[in-house]
């Protein structure tokens, strides 16, 4: 198993350079499942961005068909962006509802 762990372009380069890394991570984490195969950083970045501030993104995937394996993990800064998107359902990545819970 391995995590996603390219640059996207230059606009999400200082946050994926300090933010995808194996390391320990202080946040608040979520768990998301089901993600679309093609889905990407960007993807999730975009998506989650406007519920607060992302401190990190966790994509698992599968490094021998350079695709996602459907889930990963969002750390937040605050408790409750956590806690406003558990209570916003659906949530939906490139048209496909997705699976969220508290990690």
């Amino acid at each position: 198993m391995s995590s996603e762990s390219y640059i996207i372009n230059s606009t999400y380069s200082n946050f994926l350079n300090s933010n995808f890394s194996n390391e320990k991570c202080d946040g608040y984490k979520i768990f998301i499942g089901g993600i679309p195969k093609d889905a990407n950083y960007c993807d999730i970045y975009n998506y989650f961005k406007s519920f607060g501030e992302i401190v990190k993104i966790d994509l698992k995937s599968d490094f021998l068909i350079n695709k996602n394996r459907g889930f990963g993990f969002v750390f937040f800064k605050e408790k409750a962006v956590v806690n406003l998107i558990l209570e916003k359902k659906p949530h939906f990545i490139l048209n496909k509802q997705i699976e969220v819970e508290l990690a």
